[in-house]
């Protein structure tokens, strides 16, 4: 098989960030940081991430430093549809040939940061609801503040619960939203 390459520059530091993988490596080399290699058959652990229409991809290996790999949504103007078709070719590429490799890492996708602060959410809506029940009972009127506070921790407590929590997925399966920044 040929060797993938993805290219991107990052807005914060300006550093060129090139990726590649081989039959046996990923690679990642920039200006800063110089090359790093992992073999495929060290890799511990993909997860691939996406927040806010950002997707990256975090590969672990024992003993190395993790590689992060950036969707185009990341590097701010350089978001075309030419660079996403490039992060999607990299990150299938990536996959397969790791899953080519007789490694076993644990592929996973999504945060479970975010199914936390879901949970949270509907935690402070029993609370605003315990207080607007007491508020009812002591002064005999509502109070709509708590109401309305209440209803808009369950509107967004439901959608990061639902997406938030980290699940495990195949290789040969990769969820379509961790691959396109629609």
């Amino acid at each position: 098989m040929d060797e993938c390459k993805y290219y991107c520059k990052l807005p914060r530091n300006m550093d060129e960030h090139r990726f590649a993988v081989s039959d046996v490596e990923l690679s990642q080399s920039s200006y800063k940081k110089g090359t790093r290699r992992v073999a495929l058959r060290d890799i511990a652990s993909v997860r691939l991430t996406r927040v806010q229409g950002r997707t990256y991809c975090t590969v672990k290996a024992a003993g190395v430093p993790q590689t992060v790999v950036p969707s185009p949504a990341l590097i701010g103007g350089l978001n075309t549809p030419e660079a996403r078709a490039q992060y999607r070719t990299f990150i299938q590429c990536l996959h397969e040939k790791i899953a080519a490799s007789g490694a076993r890492p644990a592929f996973i996708g999504g945060s479970n940061l975010l199914f936390v602060l879901g949970a949270i959410s509907f935690v402070l809506l029993g609370v605003s609801i315990a207080a607007y029940l007491v508020g009812l009972a002591v002064l005999g009127k509502s109070v709509p503040q708590l109401l309305f506070a209440s209803v808009l921790l369950a509107i967004s407590g439901i959608p990061l619960l639902k997406k938030g929590k980290a699940a495990p997925y195949s290789p040969q399966a990769i969820p379509e939203r961790y691959l396109s920044d629609d």
